[in-house]
């Protein structure tokens, strides 16, 4: 199991609200909202890859700045365990994706932040095995 890298006890306020947000998902419906977003400096940044000899998709790139978000803001790379946040230096993440025969697959890419975009995609794609600990 991942150890964090520190952890910060939620007192208060802070506390108060993560214990109403379990009992939250415990207790009542789940909503999913449904947004759009202009994506044309994603579609830039494939075309520019691909011109640099890097195939990347639409997802590779999603990642990619999930990335940059957690690297910008690490406070936010946490889970929550009781009433203390688990903030984590290593990235790590998993994404979910349907493959043909109504199969979804969520592979995990340990090390994530680590990795350039070829990387991550190998890695997804398993053309790169994954690092043995």
């Amino acid at each position: 199991m991942k150890v964090p890298t520190r952890s910060v006890p939620l007192k208060g306020v802070r506390g108060m609200i993560a214990d109403k947000m379990v009992e939250s998902l415990q207790t009542a419906a789940q909503l999913t909202h449904h947004g759009s977003a202009d994506a044309g400096a994603l579609l830039a940044e494939k075309a520019r890859l691909a011109g640099a000899g890097t195939k990347a998709s639409v997802e590779d790139l999603l990642m990619l700045a999930v990335v940059r978000a957690l690297k910008k803001h690490p406070e936010i790379n946490a889970r929550v365990e009781g009433r203390v946040v688990q903030i984590f230096d290593s990235i790590d993440l998993s994404i979910a994706i349907a493959l043909p025969g109504n199969v979804l697959v969520a592979p995990a890419i340990d090390g994530a932040g680590e990795m350039d975009v070829a990387a991550r995609r190998a890695r997804i794609s398993r053309r790169e095995p994954k690092p043995t600990s």
